[in-house]
């Protein structure tokens, strides 16, 4: 008797461990309204609003980037009329040869290596496609220069995930990599999936779609936008805040206006301030920023563009001023380096705001890649990092 008890018992114990790790699945995004919705955010201090940022993104270098030469040295020198940054180890340039005008693809050395003949400046590669237009119609190339995706759409995105957004008949819908339709064009409006959602929109009320064409948070948002870190930003009854991928309410307040997340920081209006909360709704910084439009206000390698004034400087993940605001122009930081314009001339900046190169272009684009399209001249080229900077340790 003893040892049969022994044996149910030890059975027993073995079917409820396997129902338990069977059937504790992962759980799906569901339809719901999250205007029901209303958690309660727990009060936080300044120390565990920070830590809980700091598990979020990457620690502060223990180097940073010096001037490397007094002279700029052009990696490639200008000649383009048109540039895009590098992708995939090719940029996108068109330029005058004698009394030609060419475009194409260039590699890292400057060399034209896909002649291309299209009606709008080309696109960036990405997953190795780049999008083209002819005769009003969207296709995509190879890095062979053939046509990989045919040229019969009204428009189409940018391949940032191996499936992207197209336009026929006037609605959208969505395609492979190898063209093949996998949602049909039935919506008024798309974004980009974003985290394996995508943000869509049909008689003027937005929602959310799986890859599977699923439709999982409802059509009922007044406006909606993709999904960031894991929170999407979205606008009921006049007012903006934060859901999950569950479509839950995430953040308990409601906002003039909101950014999406970068960094665990998220970039909210109050009134007519600016401050930055973190995903448990918690002010790292406190409304009290100026008015700020440009994109260059996310946070990016710990960075954020503020505006005093006419002046832009940088925060750091704190909310501490860490470049004072005395620049004409700034952009984000892009591998430890940012654009900034001081009467009308552009340059480079590191992390702490030393000039690793001073301003003496016309425009210039943030690094990609390793490199950096600069006008000079009244034209394009490219500088290279490794020409131009070098690493010092932090003391």
């Amino acid at each position: 008797m003893n040892i049969s008890f022994r044996l149910i018992f030890v059975c027993l114990f073995i079917l409820a461990f396997l129902y338990c790790n069977l059937f504790e699945k992962k759980q799906e995004p569901v339809i719901v309204d999250v205007e029901t919705e209303t958690p309660s955010v727990i009060p936080e201090s300044k120390e565990e609003q920070l830590e809980e940022v700091a598990s979020i993104v990457k620690p502060e270098p223990s180097y940073k980037l010096i001037w490397n030469d007094e002279k700029v040295k052009f990696h490639i020198e200008p000649r383009f009329g048109i540039v895009e940054s590098f992708q995939d180890k090719l940029a996108y340039v068109k330029f005058q040869e004698k009394k030609e005008v060419r475009e194409g693809y260039i590699d890292t050395e400057g060399k034209l290596v896909i002649p291309t003949n299209y009606d709008y400046p080309n696109y960036s590669f990405q997953y190795g496609l780049a999008r083209v237009v002819k005769n009003n119609k969207t296709g995509f190339i190879g890095k062979d220069g053939k046509i990989a995706i045919p040229l019969q759409f009204q428009e189409a995105g940018n391949f940032t995930d191996v499936i992207t957004w197209f336009k026929s008949n006037g609605k959208y819908g969505f395609i492979d990599m190898n063209g093949k339709v996998i949602i049909e064009p039935i919506y008024d409006l798309v974004e980009s999936f974003q985290e394996g959602l995508a943000c869509v929109s049909q008689h003027g009320k937005f929602g959310y779609i799986n890859e599977k064409g699923l439709l999982v948070i409802s059509l009922h948002f007044q406006e909606a936008n993709s999904f960031r870190e894991g929170l999407a930003v979205v606008k009921q009854n006049g007012k903006f805040f934060f859901i999950n991928r569950y479509g839950k309410r995430a953040i308990q307040n409601s906002f003039d206006f909101a950014n999406s997340f970068s960094e665990g920081l998220a970039r909210v209006r109050v009134g007519a301030k600016y401050g930055y909360i973190n995903k448990k709704g918690g002010w790292i910084v406190k409304p009290e920023l100026e008015q700020m439009y440009h994109d260059a206000f996310y946070f990016k390698e710990g960075r954020a563009v503020f505006m005093k004034g006419e002046k832009y400087g940088y925060l750091d993940r704190s909310g501490k001023v860490i470049i004072e605001a005395k620049f004409d122009f700034a952009d984000s930081f892009s591998e430890d380096l940012a654009v900034v314009a001081v009467n009308n001339k552009v340059g480079y900046i590191n992390r702490f705001g030393d000039y690793v190169v001073k301003p003496q272009f016309e425009n210039g684009e943030n690094f990609s890649e390793g490199f950096a399209a600069v006008k000079k001249g009244g034209l394009y080229g490219f500088i290279r990092k490794d020409d131009i900077a070098k690493e010092v340790v932090v003391k």
